[in-house]
């Protein structure tokens, strides 16, 4: 009777029916319902239980820096002038002063042992979220911009943001001119890491799923821990006991040159498409 009285309210008249029937198209629920659960439960990991107040709390993931690189070499400078304390500068740039690689450990919630991307999807508990395969983890590389304008402008003044690559691309596309561009105009520092799930390390799941797409969960629930990655790696950036405390990040007094009262996103071709975190 539900569903007719909708009807009428719509001005249509039950008389005027031979069949009516509903079905739910989708749910805040059935499109969200999963994401937030493995969002919920890893930040919970980290101490951080109340995500609705916009406050960091808890502990930062673990993180590790693999790599510092100086890429202001032509700044007066010969490149492998040992004298000025640059033994080793393969890349010379007038706008981004430091790359910096590193990596992360982010709690995994796919059916593979450290998220490995054949054929993994959510493992689902009794209440239809996913769980975690106790001591399952995905260790996470990333890769972050620093621009000559943060060390001008100085401590607390370089906006965080995390960049989304294109379509199978990867976190190295951080790298191109147009967002060297961007950081340098706008005192931005960029990070990104590979979108899990549409990374280039998932065309052959995906070739695979287009031979069977009773396959395709292994894609969105894999973008989804993708997208949890990111997460991980905004909270770096912007949480106190993060990416501030690395030297790289720092001014010459030791200060951080990040402004981490809000987080951005900036995102290209597909990922706009899969949505910003």
């Amino acid at each position: 009777e539900s569903l007719f009285r909708t009807l009428g309210r719509a001005g249509i008249e039950r008389k005027s029916l031979y069949l009516t029937w509903d079905f739910t198209v989708a749910s805040a629920k059935s499109l969200a319902g999963r994401m937030l659960a493995i969002r919920d439960d890893a930040f919970a990991q980290l101490g951080d239980r109340n995500l609705a107040d916009l406050r960091v709390a808890g502990d930062a993931p673990k993180f590790e820096i693999g790599s510092v690189v100086d890429t202001a070499c032509e700044n007066g400078v010969p490149v492998g002038d040992i004298t000025q304390g640059l033994q080793d500068c393969p890349e010379t740039n007038e706008k981004i002063v430091r790359d910096v690689k590193g990596s992360m450990t982010v709690p995994c919630y796919l059916s593979t042992p450290g998220c490995a991307p054949a054929h993994s999807q959510f493992i689902l508990g009794t209440d239809g979220r996913p769980t975690q395969i106790p001591g399952n983890t995905m260790k996470v590389d990333f890769e972050c911009r620093i621009p000559k304008r943060a060390l001008e402008e100085g401590a607390g003044k370089a906006r965080p943001s995390l960049y989304g690559h294109g379509l199978f691309g990867g976190y190295g596309e951080v790298r191109q001119g147009q967002l060297q561009d961007f950081a340098q105009e706008h005192n931005f520092i960029f990070c990104a890491t590979d979108w899990a799930g549409m990374a280039t390390v998932d065309v052959p799941n995906v070739a695979h799923i287009l031979t069977d797409l009773s396959n395709f969960p292994t894609l969105a629930d894999r973008v989804q821990q993708g997208m949890l990655n990111f997460l991980y790696l905004g909270r770096l950036l912007i949480h106190p006991q993060g990416l501030s405390t690395v030297a790289a990040f720092q001014d010459a007094s030791g200060k951080s040159l990040l402004d981490t009262r809000r987080l951005f996103y900036d995102g290209k071709a597909g990922r706009r498409a899969a949505g910003s975190p």
